[in-house]
């Protein structure tokens, strides 16, 4: 085990370094700023019994769930072994003394948890800035951490689909870039059983109730998947894509130029 954890902190030591999360950590905090650029500028009165509010949550909602917990995975975790074979040191990686499936997984964990803390402490100050009025309240805080828990469950989900198509495509990042938006935004319109084709349908049907009917990205879906359900499929899913994307790994071949 002490190998898979030291390959653990290399990888992490190496996201860090990087410049790519620190990028992504200003987009993450988009909303806020804008939220808190308002509130500076805006008259004391109205924020809290007017529109702004709920106006605010529409766009922190469609932001995230819309965007930024698809595109976060898409980035780091196709550059599992993409990255790799982009900087010709695949084969290198290979020859440690690791199960090749399990050295993968090792480095899709690094890259998860770098996902999981951008979506997470980038959501969670929105949330509370667009509910601060409201915040002693049982039902606002429960609502807040389920939006919460439910964004870092897609961050899971997507992240494992993007770790299957880095190990599966020459060119993840592209042909993720067509799935995971023209495809997840088209399929949540379509009617019955096509809707279940994606993951933002489960993602969605986690989503509590109890939000502000002008939040559309609740309005153009009706809820048809118990929560509970969709939780355990979106958390199947997960571990199934990181079951192929092992398997795959061990019956591809890897040779220095492969582009």
């Amino acid at each position: 085990m002490n190998p898979l954890i030291n390959a653990y902190h290399f990888f992490s030591t190496q996201l860090r370094r990087g410049k790519a999360w620190k990028w992504f950590t200003l987009i993450g905090l988009i909303p806020s700023i804008i939220i808190i650029a308002t509130l500076s500028f805006s008259l004391a009165g109205g924020w809290g019994s007017g529109d702004k509010s709920n106006i605010f949550l529409e766009i922190t909602l469609n932001y995230f769930f819309k965007f930024y917990i698809l595109l976060v995975p898409l980035f780091f975790s196709t550059s599992v072994l993409a990255e790799e074979i982009e900087q010709q040191t695949v084969v290198y990686l290979f020859t440690l003394p690791i199960d090749r499936g399990r050295l993968l997984l090792t480095k899709f964990f690094a890259t998860l948890v770098h996902s999981l803390w951008l979506v997470g402490a980038s959501l969670l100050p929105a949330l509370i800035l667009t509910n601060q009025h409201h915040l002693t309240s049982f039902e606002t805080s429960k609502t807040i951490s389920v939006i919460w828990l439910t964004a870092l469950l897609g961050t899971l989900a997507y992240s494992a689909f993007s770790f299957l198509l880095g190990v599966l495509l020459r060119r993840p990042m592209l042909i993720g870039l067509f799935i995971v938006f023209p495809w997840e935004q088209f399929v949540q319109f379509m009617p019955g059983f096509v809707q279940k084709l994606s993951i933002i349908y489960f993602v969605k049907s986690i989503m509590p109730v109890a939000l502000p009917e002008k939040a559309s990205l609740l309005r153009l879906f009706q809820q048809t998947t118990p929560a509970p359900l969709a939780i355990l499929i979106l958390i199947g899913l997960s571990v199934f894509f990181c079951w192929a994307a092992m398997a795959r790994s061990h019956k591809r071949e890897y040779i220095m130029g492969e582009q």
